[in-house]
């Protein structure tokens, strides 16, 4: 720090502190804090630093990892203290164990983790440590480390030490790994900003929670990818004409064929801004696609209602925005064969010949319809019952080999 704006920063940083406490159930204990300016300037910024109310103590050094940091930047003090201690030690070792056998020294050297030279009495600069330690068998202090992680890991998974599980009056588990929300990918996007560049099934975690992870496909190519499917048709293997529960939990799998759910993709689009991306293959391989610049859906309180915007570009031309009335998806409900929430009424009323004015039962498949669609993608699977998949390019199912719905936050 140089100037006083920068003191004022660092306090700032200090403020913040309070709200990470609150997040990750943790405090902090002031009194155990201080202040060390390291620099061998002789002007030097005074600030009197305050965290929780308590004025942080300015001190002239401090240990860290086992070496001692001067404000001066010197090792006098260092040197000072590490030759105190290795005497302090050594005097113990020659009081008390210097002439008992090499099993008592040995336990000695465990318990204080000496070198291995005081056991062999082999102090020339000439001695290799390594090879005493091989004569020893001793483990090297990695391999101490690393076993003792592993104890402490063991016995904190196993209730085997006592642990205050009471954080704020909130009650935890023995051992729980809380995971920072803002690590966990969120969507496909997420893993492909951290150099997952591959396309294929992963687990993202749209509601924010280790313990809610969601399987889905994701296309890592297309546009830079980071691309969700919500929606993919490859073989037919799975219906389509499915209930209102169906729809809103998914169905189906990521490696074939898929409805993400209801629920995710609204989870996935609340409060963000995001593309769609339609793509279509034909039977004879051609494959065109549509994009769309923005795609939310509400939840199941407001009938997962579609909100879409703005055809940027693509081979397919729009369908579902700036169409026809009763093409326009925009602002229409979800709706099932259980469930009928569209605007189509009139000639095929609910009489009694046993037709519906239910497009989604009509139809075969859930969808957002309006009265009823010039674009759907969820209908009998390579049927000509099958109508109107993307009109007019598309008129029926027997022409699609393959359908996918991808998302991506801008």
């Amino acid at each position: 720090m140089t100037i006083t704006p920068d003191a004022e920063k660092l306090q700032q940083d200090l403020n913040q502190l309070a709200v990470w406490e609150n997040k990750w159930l943790m405090r902090f204990r002031p009194e155990k804090c201080n202040v060390l300016s390291i620099t061998r300037n002789r002007r030097v910024i005074k600030k009197n630093y305050i965290l929780h109310g308590h004025q942080l103590e300015h001190i002239p050094s401090a240990k860290y990892l086992g070496v001692t940091i001067s404000s001066d930047l010197k090792w006098t003090q260092h040197i000072n203290n590490i030759a105190a201690k290795a005497n302090s030690t050594i005097g113990f070792l020659k009081r008390n164990i210097n002439i008992s056998n090499g099993n008592i020294k040995e336990k000695a050297y465990k318990t204080l983790r000496r070198a291995a030279r005081y056991v062999h009495n082999r102090y020339h600069n000439t001695s290799s440590v390594t090879e005493m330690l091989d004569q020893l068998e001793w483990p090297s202090l990695e391999e101490r480390q690393r076993i003792a992680s592993l104890s402490v890991m063991y016995k904190l998974v196993n209730n085997k030490v006592q642990i205050d599980t009471k954080v704020d009056n909130r009650q935890l588990l023995p051992f729980q790994i809380i995971l920072e929300e803002e690590s966990l990918p969120t969507d496909c996007k997420d893993l492909r900003d951290n150099s997952y560049t591959k396309t294929g099934v992963y687990d993202i975690y749209p509601f924010g929670t280790s313990s809610h992870p969601v399987r889905v496909d994701c296309d890592m190519d297309t546009m830079d990818g980071g691309w969700t499917a919500i929606q993919k048709r490859i073989d037919g293997s799975v219906s389509f004409n499915r209930n209102w529960a169906e729809y809103k939990n998914g169905f189906g799998s990521p490696e074939q064929d898929v409805w993400i759910g209801n629920d995710i993709i609204h989870q996935l689009t609340k409060g963000k801004n995001s593309y769609l991306y339609v793509s279509i293959t034909l039977v004879n391989g051609t494959k065109m696609y549509q994009l769309y610049d923005g795609f939310s859906v509400s939840d199941e309180a407001e009938k997962y209602k579609l909100f879409l915007m703005g055809s940027i570009k693509g081979t397919l031309g729009d369908s579902m925005v700036d169409t026809d009335f009763y093409g326009i998806l925009s602002g229409m409900y979800f709706s099932t064969l259980d469930k009928d929430n569209d605007v189509f009424y009139g000639g095929l009323g609910n009489d009694n010949s046993g037709t519906s004015d239910n497009c989604a039962l009509l139809l075969g498949g859930g969808w957002w319809f309006n009265a009823c669609h010039q674009a759907f993608l969820n209908g009998p699977w390579s049927s000509p019952d099958w109508e109107q998949v993307w009109s007019p390019v598309i008129r029926y199912g027997t022409q699609v080999r393959g359908t996918m719905m991808l998302i991506k936050r801008h």
